[in-house]
């Protein structure tokens, strides 16, 4: 679960860095400044973390080849041939896969976040001046975002 953020009249408090995006970049940014005692807060435009690999490059892509290539390696296993029938797959079976392997990713990164307490905002952000950024909610909501 994640940590409770704290409001000053509707501003967070300071933060000494926000990160922009939670894919590999932005992870890495954000765990190297909190491990080195930094307080952090991290934005993401998805209501899940992980950025575009998590989601739509890599991960996806190759949760969906290594289904796809293990059932073409059972498919031309001598010993399932005997067995008589092959086992039909659907797509939606091997998407089913592919998003429990991302959903798998989202979790684990998620705790690596609050292990390392690190606040998540989830929004688009936009920065409004050296010290500010703006996160504007999928609801509608307005967050104002301090740091040095």
């Amino acid at each position: 679960m994640p940590r409770k953020k704290e409001v000053v009249s509707g501003t967070f408090v300071k933060y000494d860095a926000v990160v922009l995006g939670s894919g590999p970049a932005g992870e890495g940014a954000a765990m190297k400044l909190a491990k080195s005692g930094k307080r952090v807060a991290i934005i993401d435009m998805r209501e899940q973390l992980g950025g575009n690999c998590t989601h739509v490059g890599t991960i996806p892509s190759k949760a969906l080849r290594q289904t796809v290539s293990s059932i073409i390696r059972y498919q031309r296993d001598p010993m399932f041939q005997k067995v008589g029938d092959w086992k039909q797959f659907t797509m939606k079976q091997v998407l089913r896969n592919a998003h429990k392997v991302i959903q798998q990713q989202v979790d684990t990164h998620s705790r690596f976040y609050d292990r390392n307490r690190i606040d998540i905002f989830h929004g688009r952000a936009y920065i409004q001046d050296a010290n500010t950024v703006l996160v504007f909610t999928s609801e509608g909501v307005k967050e104002t975002i301090m740091f040095k």
